[in-house]
């Protein structure tokens, strides 16, 4: 199974946040699905870095606390790299969604694990150092 996660999400319309009501990031069909996955593709583009995104953060830092990130060629990582001289501490500050409304929802549910979101910025700082190119 691999993880694509544009085709996860459906944000059409006037549903224009993956936010439901009483239901909570890691509750949510797309982390049930993330969670039955063996390959997770992140894509980079030269438009938006990816590691701004925070979407792509929660999703890679869900993977990671699940071990998919720990078997070889589980994470494949396409696309040039970020416009940059070299490689930028990634910090959780810096990560935005489209939707306030999502940014918010997926910021509640790590604050709800003290810690979380500190291991979620060394998760993506590990997964760029390995495939900054």
């Amino acid at each position: 199974n691999l993880w694509i996660c544009f085709l996860a999400l459906s944000q059409s319309g006037r549903l224009r946040t993956a936010r439901r009501p009483g239901l909570q990031p890691l509750d949510a069909p797309f982390a049930q699905a993330l969670s039955r996955c063996k390959t997770i593709l992140l894509v980079r583009n030269a438009e938006t870095e990816v590691y701004r995104r925070l979407w792509c953060m929660f999703e890679l830092h869900y993977a990671w606390s699940l071990g998919l990130l720990k078997a070889p060629g589980a994470l494949l990582v396409h696309g040039p790299n970020p416009p940059l001289k070299a490689k930028q501490q990634i910090r959780a500050k810096d990560w935005t969604t489209t939707e306030q409304e999502d940014q918010e929802w997926l910021l509640q549910a790590w604050a709800k694990r003290p810690g979380s979101l500190e291991e979620a910025e060394r998760v993506a700082n590990d997964v760029q150092m390995t495939f900054f190119r």
